[in-house]
């Protein structure tokens, strides 16, 4: 499977890097990459790409940076910040100042004009500002010209983790745009899968007990909670966790929600690791408070993977 006529590297660049999802799943594909930069305001999560990576440059705020630094890329990844759109927080779109970091991801496609770009996002981004917000987004993306011709084709859709071997019920929005080229074949989304059982993912082996707090029992998520449920987020106080007993519920940034009922404890490092796709001998070297924050706020590594052999697939042909 070729991206180069010539057969050099991949030259990768993610933005908004975390603890980077994309790098992981090409090394899990064993697709030859150069890991041209990274970029993270958070310097926990600096500290753990430095652990696990070896980016030729690290950023810290992409605003501030010149576009004049940012170094040659074919592939960039960039997972811009969910919180401005997402049901959990309050919605504000653009005005929140997070909101404008996809003009930046913008200002970089239209500088370095990379072959592939991904950006993700929570599905809220559809439905805010009653969907004009991403339909800019779209229009600005499908409109990245050379000699005023439009470069990309630009491709969107909302996976969900489960659907792609990994049972979490984590539904994002994905955009992607390929080069333009006469010889590309038609990009198609990865086909869904059936869900491995969840009790694969739990660590049967971790005997430590964690008392669930009085909240659980107060708002009396006890009386309506499935009995047979794995993995519950116990914020959730009004929700019955119907199907927890074979999804896990979407991983979030909160480190004390999440419960293995059976066990009878809160889920451990490992459990979040595999839940996201990642390999448990992942190197931490942050607390592990900041490192499950770091896990939830990432993109799930399996759904990469699929997206990414599709997306190869489809610019073999260059």
């Amino acid at each position: 499977m070729l991206f180069h006529t010539d057969n050099k590297p991949i030259r990768i660049g993610t933005d908004c890097s975390g603890i980077e999802a994309p790098i992981i799943a090409l090394e899990q594909l064993k697709i030859p990459f150069t890991h041209e930069f990274s970029s993270e305001i958070d310097q926990h999560c600096i500290s753990t790409i430095k652990a696990n990576f070896n980016p030729k440059i690290i950023f810290g705020n992409m605003i501030q940076r010149k576009l004049k630094d940012i170094p040659n890329i074919d592939m960039y990844v960039c997972g811009f910040p969910c919180q401005p759109f997402s049901v959990a927080g309050y919605r504000q779109g653009k005005l929140d100042p997070r909101g404008t970091i996809f003009y930046e991801c913008l200002k970089v496609i239209r500088y370095k004009k990379p072959i592939i770009f991904l950006l993700e996002n929570v599905k809220g981004l559809l439905s805010i500002d009653n969907g004009n917000t991403f339909k800019e987004m779209i229009y600005l993306l499908e409109n990245i010209k050379l000699n005023d011709k439009p470069i990309y084709n630009i491709y969107w859709k909302v996976l969900n983790t489960a659907d792609y071997g990994i049972p979490q019920s984590r539904k994002r929005l994905f955009m992607i745009g390929i080069k333009r080229n006469k010889q590309i074949n038609n990009f198609e989304w990865p086909i869904p899968m059936e869900c491995p059982s969840l009790h694969n993912f739990v660590d049967w082996n971790d005997n430590s007990k964690n008392e669930l707090p009085a909240y659980f029992y107060a708002s009396k998520m006890d009386e309506i909670i499935n009995p047979n449920s794995i993995f519950i987020n116990i914020g959730y106080k009004k929700y019955s966790h119907n199907n927890a007993d074979k999804i896990c519920p979407c991983l979030t940034t909160n480190t004390r929600h999440f419960y293995c009922l059976p066990l009878k404890r809160f889920m451990n490092i490992n459990e979040y690791l595999k839940i996201q796709g990642f390999p448990t001998n992942y190197k931490i070297n942050v607390s592990k408070y900041q490192f499950q924050k770091q896990i939830g706020n990432s993109m799930s590594v399996n759904v990469l993977i699929y997206l990414f052999k599709n997306i190869f697939q489809t610019i073999q042909s260059i």
